[in-house]
């Protein structure tokens, strides 16, 4: 599961902007992203755009790190810059390239506030999301091109799929292993999904489940037979059949 990122770091002029440092020297090369877009994930997994993550309650904002220094960069109409001047990072002035540059979200100071621990609750887009920690690494980033960035998921997603005589029914409501499942309100989704922590074993093979069908008031209950190890970025199928 991957969500791929366009990342427009260009050396149009920016001194209308608040990267502009007041010398004048390096005004154009303030660098600066541009998210153009996030990449299907794998079967079963519903996907978000950058909108759903950065427009979340006070985590518009991402992490970027470059030369050992880490800056807090701020999401509006799809571009990612510092903030300030103090906030920005710049391409070298002789065009070299830089080694590496480091983009997380949410940006360090609400990790810290979340803390490493998944939220049980999930029930609501905006737990379920924050919770779903993305990260990735720039190589050799040359000034005033556009660069393709893959920005991957930290953390695992399991997805609880119906199959057999209930395959077309959406899932309202699931809880399992002490965790309540987001379901998304789009009609469109009939899955329950998790974020949870890769390699934990929260929820392990045999756990009895419940789970709500809409349109159904009868609660459900289930047995996951197996549970796969849980891997950074992906996305883990589990087949219910009623």
């Amino acid at each position: 599961m991957k969500q791929i990122f366009l990342i427009c770091a260009t050396a149009a002029l920016l001194a209308a902007t608040s990267c502009s440092k007041q010398d004048g020297s390096q005004t154009d090369r303030a660098v600066r992203f541009r998210i153009v877009g996030i990449g299907e994930q794998s079967k079963a997994a519903t996907n978000y755009v950058a909108t759903d993550y950065f427009t979340l309650s006070n985590l518009g904002k991402a992490s970027v790190e470059l030369k050992s220094k880490t800056t807090t960069y701020v999401y509006a109409n799809d571009i990612l810059q510092g903030e300030t001047p103090e906030d920005c990072h710049y391409f070298p002035v002789d065009n070299s390239a830089l080694a590496s540059i480091k983009v997380r979200w949410p940006d360090d100071a609400a990790r810290s506030t979340q803390g490493t621990s998944i939220a049980k609750d999930q029930s609501s887009k905006e737990v379920f999301l924050a919770a779903d920690w993305l990260s990735a690494t720039l190589q050799n980033v040359t000034p005033a091109q556009t660069i393709a960035l893959t920005l991957s998921h930290e953390r695992a997603k399991v997805t609880f799929t119906l199959v057999g005589a209930n395959a077309d029914k959406k899932i309202t409501a699931l809880s399992i292993g002490g965790y309540t499942a987001f379901c998304d309100e789009e009609a469109s989704v009939k899955d329950a999904q998790l974020i949870l922590t890769p390699g934990s074993t929260d929820i392990k093979a045999n756990a009895i489940g419940a789970l709500s069908l809409e349109g159904e008031s009868t609660q459900h209950s289930f047995v996951i037979s197996t549970m796969p190890t849980l891997v950074a970025g992906e996305n883990h199928t589990i087949e219910i059949n009623l």
